[in-house]
């Protein structure tokens, strides 16, 4: 086997691998989310999240006050994300969180447009408008089966996404174990009084599924710094939908979910959506760079 070829083959299984993991997350969240309340799965989420990664963290250097700040910012709008994410798990099926989550991606087009200056032509317009279209499909809100609650999901999203804004400024100036460890732990940290006032005692089993969490959480970012460092980002993008089919299959084989026509439909139209906008980013600024070299 070419090498290359080889390399490519690790980089996108390592990304798949990260899509499965959280595949995986969700439905612990949504399993144990029928036991106790969201305050506890994120307190424990994040409490052995920072367990994990304590001892990686002892080893570097403090982070000055003013980057502390910014840590904290990040962990505020994950919290706030994540809990509105978790109590949206127990009401909505899988395939529904997962399509709407692929909206994100948009909403970080309009995000990096506000706070970064990016530009904004006419194909990222159109990509924007389509994964709306999908998204209100998808929530169906005319449906006699529609859940309110549904809707937290696009606000967690906008959440999600604004926290990628951030960590785009932020990355070059902190290390990525870093930035997990003081997110989960502002996160655990904020969580502390919620979970005070909200607090059902866990059962072991609980407990236990509660660890994965933690675990399965930092393994999703180690996926996806292997999966980049053998393979451009770009590359790895049309796999992303695979989710798709982790999410289908294990809604229907744990929580006996079954995708409707609408999620169905909806979900295409987004990921057209989200291909127009790897298309517009990728190949026409390829062709552009071509084409400079060319005139030069």
């Amino acid at each position: 086997m070419h090498k290359t070829l080889k390399v490519n083959i690790y980089g996108i299984f390592w990304f798949i691998l990260s899509l499965l993991l959280d595949n995986i997350n969700d439905v612990i969240m949504k399993y144990v989310g029928n036991n106790i309340s969201s305050y506890e799965i994120i307190f424990f989420r994040y409490l052995f999240s920072v367990i994990v990664l304590l001892p990686f963290i002892l080893r570097k250097k403090y982070s000055s006050s003013t980057i502390m700040r910014i840590h904290f910012i990040r962990g505020f709008l994950l919290f706030v994300g994540i809990i509105l994410w978790c109590v949206g798990l127990k009401v909505v099926k899988l395939t529904v969180v997962t399509s709407i989550n692929f909206i994100m991606p948009i909403f970080i087009l309009i995000l990096a447009r506000i706070f970064l200056k990016e530009s904004f032509n006419r194909i990222k317009l159109i990509a924007t408008m389509l994964g709306f279209i999908g998204t209100i499909i998808v929530i169906n809100p005319n449906s006699t089966d529609f859940n309110l609650t549904s809707l937290v999901f696009l606000i967690s999203a906008i959440l999600f996404a604004l926290l990628d804004i951030i960590n785009k400024r932020f990355a070059v100036q902190e290390s990525m174990i870093s930035m997990l460890f003081y997110s989960s732990l502002f996160v655990l940290i904020l969580s502390i009084i919620p979970v005070f006032y909200n607090w059902i005692t866990p059962t072991f089993n609980d407990l236990f599924y509660l660890f994965l969490l933690g675990i399965t959480s930092n393994l999703i970012l180690y996926c996806l710094l292997k999966s980049f460092k053998l393979i451009e980002v770009s590359s790895v993008a049309p796999y992303r939908y695979i989710e798709l089919i982790f999410s289908a299959v294990l809604g229907y084989i744990i929580f006996d979910e079954i995708p409707d026509l609408t999620t169905i439909i909806g979900s295409a139209i987004i990921i057209m959506a989200t291909v127009i906008l790897v298309y517009e980013t990728i190949i026409v600024k390829k062709f552009s760079k071509i084409e400079k070299v060319k005139l030069i």
